[in-house]
C-alpha cells in the first residue's frame, strides 16, 4: 500500500510541477540584463549551500540502526549538493565575469534576513529528525526542483554553458526524489500518518510556489492553473502580491 500512497503523492504534485515549470520558461524568456541573472544565480549558490548543510545533518543524525544502503545514498545526496553549489558559483562567473565578489555577495545573500528559501523548509517543519517526513521533503522539493532545471536545461536558458549545468543538476534532483519515493514505498504507513503526510504536502505546496516566484517571475496562469488544482486561496492571500 505505500508504493500506491508514493504514487498518488507523485500523481497529485503534477499540477504544483506544471506550475513551476510555467513559471521557469517565463522568467527566462525575457530579456534578462547581467545584473538580474547575476542576483539571480547568487541567490541559487545560496541555496545550494544550504541544502548542502541540511542534508549533511540528516547524515549526521542517523543511528546505526539505519540501513547502510540508505546512509549511502543520502551521503551522495550531500555530495551532489556540494557539487551543485560548486556548479552553480562557476554559472555566476561565467555571467557576471572572473573579477566579481562572489564570496562576498554570497555570504551577503546568506545574512539577508529572510526566510524564503526552500532549504529552510527542512528545519521549520522538523524534517531532517523525522525519516518519513524527509522522504515527503524530497518527493515534492526536489521533484520540483528536477522540473525547473529540466525545463532550463530543455530551453538551453541563458546560454549553453548554463544550460549544461543545469542539466547535470536536474539528472541529480530526479535521483534525490527517487530516493524519497523509495523510502515511502518501502514504509509500513498507518492511515493516521498518510493523512498526516497529505497535510504537510498541502502546506509545502503553496510555501514553495511562493518561494519559487519570489526568486523569479510568476507566469501568467500559472498561479491561477495550481490554484485551482489545490483549491488554494486568492493570489493576494498566499503569495501576499
Amino acid at each position: 500500500m505505500s508504493k500506491e500512497f508514493a504514487e498518488r503523492i507523485k500523481k497529485e504534485n503534477e499540477p504544483f510541477m506544471e506550475a513551476s515549470r510555467r513559471n521557469i520558461e517565463y522568467y527566462f524568456n525575457q530579456d534578462l540584463s547581467k545584473e538580474e541573472l547575476t542576483n539571480h544565480f547568487v541567490g541559487r549558490a545560496a541555496n545550494e549551500y544550504l541544502n548542502l548543510i541540511g542534508i549533511s545533518k540528516c547524515v549526521s543524525q542517523m543511528g546505526p540502526e539505519v540501513p547502510v544502503e540508505e546512509m549511502q545514498m543520502i551521503s551522495k545526496q550531500a555530495h551532489d549538493e556540494a557539487n551543485h553549489f560548486k556548479w552553480v558559483k562557476e554559472v555566476v562567473k561565467h555571467i557576471a565575469g572572473p573579477d566579481f565578489d562572489l564570496q562576498g555577495q554570497i555570504e551577503a545573500e546568506l545574512a539577508k534576513p529572510v526566510d524564503d528559501r526552500g532549504a529552510n523548509l527542512i528545519a521549520r517543519y522538523g524534517m531532517d529528525k523525522d525519516e518519513v517526513m524527509m522522504a515527503v521533503y524530497q518527493m515534492v522539493a526536489e521533484g520540483r526542483a528536477h522540473v525547473a532545471w529540466q525545463q532550463m536545461a530543455d530551453m538551453c536558458a541563458v546560454d549553453e554553458t548554463v544550460a549544461h549545468y543545469y542539466a547535470n543538476i536536474a539528472r541529480d534532483e530526479k535521483s534525490h526524489a527517487q530516493i524519497g519515493e523509495r523510502k515511502l514505498s518501502q514504509m509500513d504507513l498507518s492511515p493516521e500518518k498518510e493523512e498526516e503526510i497529505m497535510e504537510l504536502i498541502a502546506k509545502l505546496r503553496p510555501e514553495l510556489f511562493k518561494i519559487i516566484t519570489n526568486n523569479s517571475t510568476l507566469a501568467p496562469g500559472a498561479y491561477e492553473y495550481a490554484a485551482e488544482a489545490y483549491g488554494w486561496g486568492t493570489r493576494e492571500e498566499v503569495l501576499g502580491r
